[in-house]
């Protein structure tokens, strides 16, 4: 077992993990899972990851803005959203949406709707690359977009998971 402390989240035990290896925390009262599977064996890069968790706030900016930025180039983005759109019900996209309609999207105002995200950590080869986990609705949704960003905190990739 070991334990260690960070500015946002105070101290978690990395034995407290829920069935698919998540650490559950809290930021601004709100669930956040944060899983370190990818390199629990390796007090150095969990130092590196402890770093970044620190860095919370700043990655959940850089994130929204990636996806922002990247929504017209990138299939996977525009996907994530759409899906939406064919899935749920009108009352359901007006809540999270504001129109039922998706020619009245907007990927700025939908940013701003992103629950805090989940982080999952992993090492390739000897640097740590996190994917960043939103989803639109806890509640209503399944569908994850992942924005992939390595050790700097610049953005790798962006990926979706169902």
């Amino acid at each position: 077992m070991s334990t260690y402390t960070t500015k946002l989240f105070g101290g978690f035990d990395t034995e407290k993990t829920n069935s698919r290896g998540y650490i559950s925390l809290s930021y601004n009262d709100v669930p956040v899972y944060i899983s370190l599977t990818g390199v629990d064996d390796n007090k150095a890069k969990i130092a590196k990851c402890i770093e970044l968790i620190d860095c919370y706030a700043e990655i959940h900016e850089i994130a929204k803005k990636a996806i922002v930025e990247n929504y017209a180039s990138s299939e996977v983005i525009r996907y994530y959203f759409k899906f939406h759109f064919e899935t749920l019900e009108k009352e359901i996209l007006v809540q999270l949406f504001g129109s039922p309609d998706y020619s009245a999207f907007s990927i700025e105002k939908a940013s701003e709707q992103l629950e805090y995200p989940n982080l999952a950590f992993i090492q390739e080869f000897d640097e740590i690359c996190f994917s960043v986990k939103y989803r639109m609705s806890n509640d209503y949704s399944q569908e994850i977009l992942c924005v992939k960003m390595d050790e700097n905190l610049n953005v790798l990739d962006f990926d979706r998971e169902a």
